[in-house]
């Protein structure tokens, strides 16, 4: 291609690619949560040269945990070992990692919970409601977790508050297995 920025885009395509499955995300997921279309994530992922670092690319990038100046080393062929999964940062503009802020902004916050788990650390619980859940799956979604957030905050402090024998009763009323009415 005329005019491209010199380098191996297949390297980087591979690269970048290997990082995305590597979160287990598929090209549509990925595409979505980075902001770029499916097309242009298989673009990218096939190697297609391009004439500049657009800002797609430098979402994929960012989204995949690359920091600033990696795109410039895969495709002048430099080595680049990118970060552990568990070491990604953000690539969200509120600190979130991406899946997270993803989920927030396309679900609804139901309830939250904010455990300390040492001096050092604290545990934070999101529960969601998808986009298209109706008031009343909403609803059931909070009594299934007021069901569990015994059990849950206890696994995680190691303490169950429940009384003895509590974790065996049945399920709130009112909860159904059946797909819910809409609001």
């Amino acid at each position: 291609m005329m005019g491209a920025v010199d380098g191996d885009w297949n390297r980087l395509g591979k690269a970048l690619a290997a990082c995305r499955n590597s979160r287990g995300l598929s090209q549509t997921d990925f595409g979505r949560m980075a902001g770029i279309s499916r097309t242009t994530v298989q673009g990218i992922e096939r190697g297609k040269p391009m004439k500049r670092l657009t800002s797609a690319l430098r979402r994929y990038a960012a989204g995949v945990g690359w920091p600033d100046g990696a795109l410039e080393d895969v495709l002048a062929g430099r080595e680049f070992t990118p970060r552990p999964r568990g070491d990604v940062r953000s690539a969200s503009p509120n600190g979130l990692p991406l899946r997270v802020a993803h989920a927030i902004a396309e679900g609804k916050v139901l309830d939250t919970r904010i455990i300390a788990l040492t001096p050092h650390a604290d545990a934070v619980i999101l529960v969601m409601a998808k986009p298209a859940a109706t008031n009343t799956q909403m609803r059931t979604a909070l009594a299934t977790w007021s069901h569990h957030e015994p059990a849950v905050l206890g696994a995680l402090t190691g303490t169950d508050p429940r009384p003895p024998g509590s974790e065996t009763q049945v399920k709130p009323e009112g909860l159904s297995e059946s797909p819910d009415e809409s609001a």
